[in-house]
């Protein structure tokens, strides 16, 4: 078997010409419906007529939290941490969620499961 070799400047070249279908993806698992020229158009700093303004905050946060994980990997200042992934989520639920840059202290539920994941303290 052919053995991989890393290469995180190509990994990351590639997730950036990709950031729009990143985005997208993203929004769209959310119940935003932009459609991916729309991303792309909001991308280029062009708002986009039609969508509600909370649609549309949660599209450039999303594209916002993408470029501080892109800038973190270019830094070196990524890591894989509970103090980091705080910092991603509160770019990407920043005046959108009730607080951000934190853990949630409430109940998490899945849509169309009867699961129910554990509260962070269990």
């Amino acid at each position: 078997m052919p053995t991989i070799i890393p290469n995180p400047k190509k990994a990351l070249f590639l997730a950036k010409k990709q950031l729009s279908e990143l985005v997208y993806d993203a929004v769209n698992l959310e119940g935003v419906n932009y459609t991916l020229p729309e991303v792309q158009t909001l991308l280029d700093g062009v708002t986009v007529g039609g969508h509600r303004q909370t649609d549309e905050l949660i599209a450039t946060n999303q594209i916002k939290a993408w470029q501080f994980l892109f800038a973190a990997v270019e830094e070196g200042s990524f890591e894989v941490s509970a103090a980091f992934t705080c910092q991603l989520q509160a770019k990407v639920a920043q005046q959108e969620a009730l607080t951000w840059g934190q853990f949630r202290t409430g109940g998490v539920s899945i849509a169309g499961t009867d699961y129910l994941p554990l509260n962070r303290g269990d």
